[in-house]
């Protein structure tokens, strides 16, 4: 992580033009959370789609949160959140407390989805782990890119899943993330038919 460079990053950078409906803005806790809840609260007004990772798990006011289409977060930032809303942490328990979807990774076992229509719980996609590194950029990043293309939320999260998988099968951060190619690749042989001997 070059601190220094994430610390530079400030909200200022991101112009108003760029924050529409037709948007998907990606957020994360690794710059200053003064500059995140600036462009959170811009976007939110301009009527931006909005999406936060909180990696690193840091502190943030949890009516900011309400802003956000969709919260992603792992296992151990949603104890982190939890702990601070003394509620259990699963997606149901944060969607309900904050009111925005809420995307729980779990690893080996997959991930789950709460949002206004109910949970859903997506398998992880078997792999040999080598590396966890850029799994949770990865995983992101692609949600927000099938978002974007037009996914539905059920798609976008298994295409996520997929890619996430994929990364971790390799070493490093971004040289471990997988091209389109390999996860279309990968999702098509997930969903192949067995076929009879």
């Amino acid at each position: 992580v070059g601190s220094g460079a994430n610390l530079l990053a400030c909200a200022s950078q991101v112009e108003d033009a760029l924050l529409s409906p037709g948007t998907i803005l990606l957020l994360q806790m690794e710059v200053h959370t003064d500059q995140t809840a600036s462009l959170l609260r811009r976007a939110h007004a301009r009527g931006a789609r909005i999406i936060l990772n909180l990696a690193p798990a840091a502190a943030i006011a949890p009516d900011l949160l309400g802003l956000l289409d969709i919260l992603v977060i792992n296992a151990g930032e949603a104890d982190f959140l939890a702990t601070q809303l003394g509620i259990p942490a699963s997606a149901r328990a944060l969607h309900t407390a904050l009111g925005c979807a809420v995307l729980r990774t779990l690893g080996g076992q997959g991930c789950e989805y709460a949002d206004a229509t109910g949970v859903f719980h997506t398998p992880a996609h078997p792999v040999t782990v080598t590396d966890t590194t850029a799994a949770g950029d990865c995983f992101t990043g692609v949600l927000a890119a099938a978002l974007d293309a037009g996914q539905p939320i059920e798609m976008a999260i298994r295409r996520a899943n997929v890619a996430a998988a994929l990364c971790c099968t390799r070493p490093g951060t971004q040289p471990a993330l997988p091209h389109q190619g390999e996860t279309d690749l990968a999702i098509g042989a997930s969903i192949r038919p067995s076929m009879p001997r």
